[in-house]
C-alpha cells in the first residue's frame, strides 16, 4: 500500500513505448452481510481497442497463482493478505485500488505474462489487445540451459536471494526509523521554539527577551526545514525501491523453492522407475510372470513419459528463472543507484538550508545589544 500510495510505477515494470495502458478504479461494494465485498473496474486500452471488466480482491490473487502455474519460473510480487477489519473504509478501499493498479501494471509489463491467455481472459481482452501483447512477448529470448561441471547453476540461489531479502528489509526498517527520528526532532525543535517564546514573555527575562525571541523565531524555521526533510524522505524513491525489491526477492525465493520441489519429484519418479526396472529384471524369463512383466513395463513407460515431461518443465523453469534473476538484478542496480543519488542530493540540499538557517540565527543574535555571539 505504501508503494501504491506514491502513484509511482517503478523502472523494473516499466512498459516503455508499449501502447498498452491499464487503470483500476470505480470501487463498488456488492452483496450484503457476510457476502459483502468490493469490486474494482479494470480498463485496458491500446492497439486501437479497449476492454473493461470488474473483479474483487480475491480474483487478483487467483489470477496470480494461475499465471505462476502456467508459466513456471516467472516472478510476480505477492499481493498483501486480506484485511478483515475496516476493509470497507473509504481510505482503505482507495489505497487498495491504487495497489491493485500497480499490480496490474506489473503484469502487463512482464513480457512473458502479458501474452498469457490466463491474463487476457481475466481482462476480457479483444483480439487487438491480445495481438499487441503477443508482439511484446516475441521480444523475450530466454538464455540456453547451461549445466556446468559444478552441477545445478541455481543450487545456491535461494540462500543468496533470501539473504538479500532480509538485508533489503533491514535497510528499509532502519531508514524508516531514521525518518521517524527526523520527524521527532522537528517536533522537539518546534517545542523548543515555543518554550523560548514563553521564556521571553517572563518579566524576569526582560534583558534576554530579544535574544530569546530571535532564537525562538530561528528555531521555528529550522523545525519546518527538518519536518520537510522527514516528509521528503518518507516519500522518496529509495523507500519505494527497497520495498519493491524486497517483495521481488521473496517472489524469486518462492519460485526457486517450487523448482526444488520439481527436482525432488523427478528424483522420486526416477527412484520408482529404478525399482520397477529391478522387478522386471528379476521376473524376466520366468514362467508365468509374462503378464506381470508386461504390466510393469507399461508402468515403466508411463513413468519415463512423466519424467521426460518434468525434465522439459525443469529446463524451461531453470531458463526462465535465470532470465528473471538477471532481469531482477539489472533493474535493482539501476533503480537503487538512482534512488540513492536522489536521496543524497535531497538531504544535501536540506542540510545546506539548515546550515543557512543556523547562520542567520547566529547573525541575528550577534547584532543584538549585549550579545556575546561572534558572527
Amino acid at each position: 500500500l505504501e508503494m501504491a500510495a506514491t502513484g509511482r510505477i517503478d523502472a523494473h515494470f516499466s512498459i516503455g513505448a508499449v501502447p498498452i495502458r491499464i487503470t483500476v478504479d470505480d470501487a463498488q461494494h456488492e452483496g450484503f452481510g457476510p457476502t459483502k465485498h468490493t469490486t474494482y473496474r479494470i480498463v485496458t486500452t491500446g492497439a486501437g481497442s479497449s476492454a473493461s471488466c470488474r473483479h474483487r480482491f480475491s480474483d487478483f490473487g487467483r489470477v496470480r497463482a494461475e499465471l505462476i502455474r502456467g508459466s513456471p519460473g516467472v516472478v510476480l510480487p505477492a499481493l498483501p493478505e486480506k484485511q478483515v477489519l475496516n476493509r470497507f473504509a473509504p481510505e482503505f478501499v482507495e489505497k487498495r485500488g491504487k495497489m491493485l493498479e500497480l499490480f496490474m501494471h506489473k503484469l502487463i509489463s512482464h513480457p512473458i505474462v502479458v501474452a498469457s491467455s490466463i491474463l487476457s481472459n481475466f481482462l476480457d481482452w479483444p483480439e487487438q489487445l491480445v495481438g499487441a501483447a503477443k508482439a511484446i512477448s516475441c521480444t523475450v529470448q530466454l538464455p540456453p540451459l547451461e549445466l556446468s561441471d559444478a552441477g545445478d547453476p541455481l543450487s545456491d540461489a535461494s540462500k543468496g536471494v533470501m539473504a538479500l531479502h532480509d538485508e533489503l528489509g533491514a535497510s528499509r526498517s532502519t531508514f524508516k526509523s531514521l525518518i521517524g527520528k527526523q520527524h521527532d526532532t522537528s517536533t522537539a525543535v518546534f517545542e523548543l521554539s515555543r518554550n523560548f517564546t514563553e521564556l521571553s514573555n517572563n518579566s524576569l527575562n526582560t534583558v534576554l527577551r530579544s535574544h530569546l525571541v530571535t532564537f525562538a523565531d530561528g528555531a521555528q524555521g529550522l523545525a519546518a526545514i527538518i519536518r520537510q526533510q522527514s516528509d521528503e524522505n518518507g516519500d522518496c524513491a529509495l523507500l519505494v525501491a527497497l520495498k519493491t525489491y524486497k517483495m521481488l526477492a521473496y517472489a524469486l525465493h518462492e519460485q526457486l523453492k517450487a523448482r526444488q520441489k520439481l527436482i525432488a519429484a523427478i528424483d522420486k519418479a526416477n527412484a520408482s522407475l529404478a525399482d520397477l526396472q529391478t522387478q522386471v529384471s528379476k521376473m524376466s524369463g520366468r514362467a508365468g510372470k509374462e503378464k506381470k512383466v508386461a504390466e510393469l513395463d507399461q508402468q515403466c513407460d508411463a513413468i519415463k513419459e512423466k519424467v521426460s515431461a518434468m525434465r522439459d518443465e525443469h529446463s524451461l523453469f531453470t531458463r526462465t528463472l535465470q532470465w528473471e534473476i538477471e532481469r531482477f538484478h539489472r533493474a535493482k542496480n539501476a533503480e537503487l543507484s538512482s534512488a540513492l543519488a536522489d536521496m543524497a542530493v535531497r538531504n544535501r540540499d536540506i542540510v545546506l538550508r539548515e546550515h543557512a538557517a543556523w547562520s542567520e540565527v547566529v547573525a541575528n543574535l550577534s547584532g543584538l545589544e549585549g550579545s556575546v555571539v561572534q558572527p
